[in-house]
This record gives structure tokens, sequence and C-alpha cells, in this order.
């Protein structure tokens, strides 16, 4: 296996994955399937207790951009939160927050310089080149995600209960001038940059799929335009399926998992072989609280895989990782208790671009807010307060469930270029990151497990093969975009 120095590496036979998140376990069970011996590590209490909780969980072909047009309307929405709150219309719905722990933390101003970087001054050709592969790679990690998730019996558990999929999405149109606008907006622009099939509904064509709508406040009374709809758009809840991917890890795939364990740093040690260069480093132990250390073998991979906190673990190897916390709010509403009505509730993905309402079975999940306030994932009071009222002008009869249902947060890892950061750290032998974009990360969660997953593993597929039966298509393919563009080189760098 080379590595960024051009040599080859030892063999690879194990592999500590930190982070229990949709990323860590879709890498760890992709190394598993290829008979590496895994260990995940992880401060929580078990799988998905983080921001794979707190997704939305839509699964659409389409991704986010990062570009002129999204850091100016960054902007304009950093703008209007300093609009005094006396001169705000009632309807007034900051998506965007920031919070004075951002404000005061130089990670984020330099993370805000990478962004604008970015968005501003990198070449357009350069953009589409990304913007195409990234597409491609989130076409097929989808169909990847949605192959694993066809088993009926995969290894005694059914991954299709757990999901809606093919459900379709709505667009909901809020004026005239939006309307217009989506009807000379070619296809793949439409909603983000994508594959989706889509087309236009006029009002009566939405309210006949959706009749709630009807006694929403947010677009009843002559506030709603029509709508895009996209009949292929595919749903899942990402909480339920990261538990039932980890569990099908541990008790089937012999994947070892130590929760409630946090890692504080790291130990590291120059390579010392005559055909290593003299500044390749590894880890060679990982440093837990209460003192607790791993020894890391030399044939042990170690994945960072933890989201928001992987630039907090970078960090204690002296580099800076271009990701920042995108806190994100969700709410979830238990429709038993709530004695909904089926009419009274989504059946089907809908969405403003800014609020996000999914429904699984009897859970209704309404999801929103960007707010950069470093990384706690307790609830901003204001914030809560913004969220649960928009909640209400869409869904008036919810009003008592929505006061009083869960609000969870969680923080999406949020890369400054929007590009994935998926490979071998630069520098180290052993060492490797799945983290981000932060837009999309958990429909690709499979697909980005897959990729490093062959990276790391090489040719060692004993358990792959010896799981024929139970082989997915998509391992035996050849990868049909350019990964170099996930790469870490150029993007993670020396503090």
């Amino acid at each position: 296996m080379p590595n960024d120095t051009g040599l080859s590496n030892p063999p690879l036979r194990k592999a500590i994955v930190i982070g229990a998140g949709i990323a860590g376990v879709c890498t760890a069970h992709q190394l598993a399937r290829k008979g590496l011996q895994v260990t995940i590590i992880d401060s929580s209490h078990g799988f998905g207790a983080e921001c794979s909780r707190a997704a939305a969980g839509g699964m659409q072909r389409i991704n986010g951009s990062v570009d002129a047009k999204q850091w100016v309307a960054t902007m304009r929405a950093f703008a209007k939160l300093a609009v005094p709150s006396f001169l705000r219309p009632d309807s007034f719905f900051p998506w965007f927050s920031l919070g004075s722990e951002a404000v005061i933390d130089p990670h984020f101003w330099r993370w805000m310089r990478d962004f604008s970087m970015a968005s501003l001054f990198t070449k357009q050709e350069s953009q589409d080149y990304k913007g195409e592969h990234m597409l491609k790679f989130t076409c097929w990690a989808i169909s990847a995600m949605d192959e694993t998730m066809s088993r009926s019996n995969y290894f005694g558990m059914d991954l299709g209960a757990i999901s809606d999929r093919r459900v379709g999405a709505l667009k909901l149109l809020k004026s005239q001038h939006e309307l217009e606008s989506i009807k000379t907006t070619p296809s793949e622009k439409r909603w983000g940059y994508g594959r989706e099939k889509s087309c236009v509904l006029s009002n009566e064509d939405v309210l006949k799929m959706e009749p709630w709508l009807l006694k929403s406040l947010k677009f009843g009374n002559g506030g709603l335009f029509g709508a895009l709809y996209q009949p292929e758009a595919i749903q899942a809840n990402c909480e339920w399926y990261t538990q039932a991917l980890g569990s099908i890890c541990t008790n089937s795939l012999g994947v070892k998992a130590m929760f409630n364990t946090k890692v504080v740093g790291f130990s590291t040690e120059l390579v010392d072989r005559k055909s290593r260069a003299s500044d390749v480093q590894r880890i060679s132990k990982i440093v837990m609280e209460r003192g607790m250390t791993i020894e890391v073998e030399q044939d042990t991979a170690v994945v960072i895989a933890c989201g928001s906190w992987t630039p907090r673990l970078l960090r204690h190897l002296q580099l800076y990782c271009p990701i920042y916390p995108l806190k994100g709010y969700n709410i979830l509403v238990d429709l038993n208790e709530a004695n909904a009505q089926k009419l009274d509730v989504p059946s089907r993905i809908v969405s403003d671009s800014i609020f996000y309402v999914t429904r699984y079975h009897d859970q209704l999940r309404m999801t929103s807010m960007g707010e950069f306030s470093g990384w706690g994932t307790i609830p901003t009071p204001v914030v809560e307060e913004r969220m649960r009222s928009e909640a209400k002008r869409w869904f008036p009869e919810l009003n008592d469930a929505i006061e009083n249902s869960e609000l969870v947060c969680g923080l999406r890892p949020l890369t400054a270029d929007g590009m994935l950061l998926l490979g071998a750290i630069p520098g180290f032998e052993n060492s490797f990151v799945n983290a981000g974009p932060g837009s999309n990360g958990w429909k690709v969660g499979i697909g980005a497990g897959e990729i490093l997953a062959r990276r790391i593993a090489g040719d060692f597929n004993s358990k792959t093969n010896s799981l024929s039966s139970k082989s997915f298509t998509f391992e035996m393919e050849e990868i049909p975009f350019d990964q170099n563009i996930f790469a870490l080189s150029g993007r993670v760098l020396k503090l």
C-alpha cells in the first residue's frame, strides 16, 4: 500500500476506528467485511448517539455547493442577524446563527478564510470538475447505501425495515419569483446540484399530495406557489440505520466496541526503516481519559472518523483540519402520543430549502438551523425557541406535541471547500481520516467506508470472499469517479 512518500507501507491487518457515528460504523463495517480485526472507540454510550441522531435523513442524489452564490447567501444570513428583533417580521426565521463561542475561536476564522477562498477564488474549471466527480461519488454511494437497505435478512436483521426508502420529495415554493426562477433553471440545479428527476407542480397538485398544507400557517392563505417534485427521492432514518449496522458489526463481524471512552491524544514515532523517508511518522499509541492507552501495533491502521471532532483530534498531531461544526436542530415528534391523523403530517420529504420535514413510521422529524457556536451540543435557548416556533407555523395542529417533544442537536462536520476528507493523513503511514462534508455526509456513509477500506486493506479480502453469498454489488465495482478530490494533501496542514 503506497503512502504519500511513494513508498509501500507494511500490510495492515487490524484497524482502530475512532468514532461510532455513521462514518465510523460504515468504515468499520467495510473493513471487517474485508477481513480486518476492527475496534471502534467512542466517547458516547452507543452507536449513532450525536450527529447521526440529529440527521434529517434525506438521501437525494444532490450535493450542496461552495461557490460565490453560497458565500453571498451565507453573508446575507449573518447580516440579517444584526437586525434588531423589533424590526423583524413575525415570520422571520433566521436559518443561520452565530454564537460567541465561534466569534472568539481562531479555528473558526481560519475555517472562514478557507471557506471564502474556496468560494470566491477557486477557478471555475476546478469547481466544475470537483462538483462533477463529487456528484458521481454521491450517486454511487447512495446506490451502495440503498443496496444494504434492500437486504431483508442480513445476518438475521432486516435493514429495509428501518427505512421508508422511495417516498419522493417536495421543495415548496414560497413566491411567484421563486416559481418562475425554478422553471427556467436547468433541472440539475433546481435543488442543489444533482441528478434527481424532477418536475414543477401546481398548488392544486401539491395539495392533493399533502392536504395538511391547507392548515399550515406557513403555506396556507396564499403562502404556497407550487413545488418542485422529485418522485424517486430516498429517505431513511440515519440513527436507526447506524445502530442496526453497528449491531451487525459487533454481533456478526467480530468488531469490538469501546463506548464511554474518550480519546484525548496520541503518541507518535518516526518510522525507522531504511526504505522510509526520515520524516514519516506513525501513531504508536492512543491516549484516553483516566490514563488509559492503547498500543498501536505495526499492522494496525488508525482511522479518525469522528465528524466535527476530527479537528480536535488532529490538533494533537499538530495538524489543522478545515472542518468546523455546524450545529443542526431536530425536533422528534411521536405521532402516536400526538394522536395525529394521517392527513395531518407529510407522507414524503417536504422542505422549503431551510426547514426539512421527514416521517419515519410513527416519528415526525423537523430539521433546520445552522448554528456556528463551537463544539457544544446543548441547544441554545433562543435558537430552540425559534425552531419550535417555526415548526408550529408549519403544523399548528401539533402545537402541544411540538412544544413538549424532544429536541436534539448534532454537529455537522462542515468542510471549508464542500469536499469529503477521505484518505491517508499526509506524513503518517498508518493514519487515515473519514469526515465531512457536512451537507450530505450520512447518505454517502457506506460508499466512503468502502473507498477507505479498499485503501487500507489492499488485496486482503479474505472475509469478503468468505462472505460471497452476502456480497454487495458495489464491493465488486471499479470506482467510477476521481477519488483524488477527497485527498487530505494540501487541505490538512501542519500547525
